[in-house]
């Protein structure tokens, strides 16, 4: 078999469906913003939790 290769999971998707690798990007992005939202929700609760401290 000359110039077969061993696809991983993710290239035979993008082979079947050539929407699948923009789809697994969307999918990355959306789970980078839950990241950043809830680190953010973290940091705000820390400073709100100082900020009652010092009164």
């Amino acid at each position: 078999m000359a110039g077969s290769e061993v696809l991983t999971p993710t290239d035979q998707a993008v082979q079947q469906d050539p929407n699948e690798e923009r789809k697994r990007k969307q999918r990355e992005k959306a789970a980078d913003r839950r990241r950043a939202r809830k680190v953010a929700a973290d940091r705000v609760a820390v400073l709100e939790e100082l900020a009652d401290r010092s009164r």
